[in-house]
């Protein structure tokens, strides 16, 4: 297990959370020009692509009979490919209803609250699923109006299965649920249709998933490539802006007591052992406090992934297993580490990059008894890697559209 890709935390903050070993590979839900091999999508479209598609026979089966209608679809990709499974944002910004029948009476069938927002998840092969939900203009609904035989609101986030094909794509909902409500209203209604789609890729279109791996680049984000990337062996070193400051609570006569230890010279050094799927070691970390205290990073060196998560060239670096930190002021001496076994430490691209670092240490060590946890906040800039003679660096998963 591996923290969650699409984790967003602002520059500051740290997690101390569940870590564990595994590869910086990961996998994203595309929509495809070319067919899906393996699962596996070569060539994504990019955001803003416009997805078109028809249905001869759009049917609502009710308790007073069987309404028939052409209808056609109209939708766009609200981001390129994703974050490792997590749908793709969509949005569908035209829904009609034509040339309505119940029986050989006329009927309309007029939605509303469009653009409804949608999310599309691979669920193998070439095929997805694309769920529909209210876009913010209120709930998905349609009135449903056949003479003086049904005048009627039907209401339903309904899930519709794409599946890629070589000649034409198609859309479908299958006997989608439909609430009513109205005056002159079946009971129950349920909804299908196949839509052939059109565009985008003169309708030759599949769902699959991208493979990108992690890297550290000295171009940003969009740029990124093998000749842009930071390789094996790259070293990190991070100093301290301002300060790291230690916060110890303390047991003082049943009272929970803070003690803060300021540090204004601190400094994290590291580097990377593999370039795609950035695993690292951190190989040194060191404090210099106001006297009288000290701070002593025990053991180490520490494992370490580095990888991207949502933000334009943004990361996170974790350190496991376990950093253990020990705060000395002669008077007392705390010595702690992470119940949960590792620390998280968010990256934010730039020149130069930064780490934050806003963790808890809540499992003692050692210490005298007083000792009850300790609070490690820093923010520190990469000094290096550099490039040109000038400190740069962005965090990239290579394949995922930004």
């Amino acid at each position: 297990m591996k923290l969650v890709r699409t984790l967003i935390v602002p520059l500051v903050i740290a997690l101390t959370l569940p870590i564990a070993l595994g590869e910086s590979t990961a996998a994203a839900t595309a929509l495809c020009e070319t067919e899906v091999v393996e699962g596996n999508c070569a060539r994504p479209f990019a955001k803003e692509t416009i997805y078109l598609g028809k249905a001869a026979s759009s049917v609502f089966e009710t308790s007073l009979g069987t309404i028939t209608c052409a209808s056609s679809i109209e939708g766009k990709l609200s981001e390129g490919p994703t974050a490792a499974e997590k749908p793709l944002a969509t949005s569908v910004t035209s829904l009609t209803f034509s040339s309505c029948l119940l029986g050989g009476s006329a009927c309309t069938v007029t939605p509303s609250g469009l653009p409804y927002s949608g999310s599309l998840l691979w669920t193998g092969g070439d095929n997805g699923t694309l769920t529909m939900k209210a876009g913010g203009a209120g709930p998905i609904k349609a009135t449903v109006k056949c003479g003086f035989t049904v005048s009627c609101t039907i209401e339903a986030e309904p899930p519709l299965t794409l599946d890629g094909k070589a000649s034409n794509a198609t859309l479908a909902a299958s006997k989608a649920k439909l609430t009513t409500s109205g005056l002159i209203c079946p009971k129950e209604a349920i909804w299908s249709a196949t839509y052939t789609l059109s565009a985008p890729g003169m309708g030759k279109m599949y769902v699959g998933s991208v493979q990108f791996k992690d890297r550290l680049c000295w171009l940003h984000v969009n740029l990124c490539n093998d000749g842009t990337t930071y390789l094996t062996g790259t070293v990190l070193d991070a100093t301290v802006e301002g300060e790291a400051k230690f916060t110890v609570t303390r047991n003082i006569g049943g009272t929970p007591t803070d003690f803060i230890t300021k540090c204004p010279i601190a400094t994290l050094k590291a580097k990377t052992l593999e370039n795609d799927g950035v695993k690292a070691e951190i190989t040194d970390w060191k404090f210099t406090c106001d006297a009288p205290c000290s701070v002593t990073v025990l053991e180490g060196p520490f494992s370490s992934d580095i990888y991207a998560t949502a933000g334009p060239g943004t990361g996170m670096m974790t350190a496991y297993f376990h950093p253990t930190f020990q705060v000395d002021c002669g008077v007392y001496k705390c010595t702690y580490k992470s119940s949960s076994g590792g620390i998280a430490m968010p990256i934010t691209g730039g020149e130069p990059a930064k780490l934050g670092v806003s963790a808890l240490l809540d499992q003692k060590t050692a210490g005298d008894a007083n000792c009850e946890k300790i609070t490690y906040v820093a923010t520190y800039k990469f000094t290096k890697p550099e490039t040109g003679g000038k400190a740069k660096m962005w965090v990239v998963a290579v394949g995922l559209t930004t």
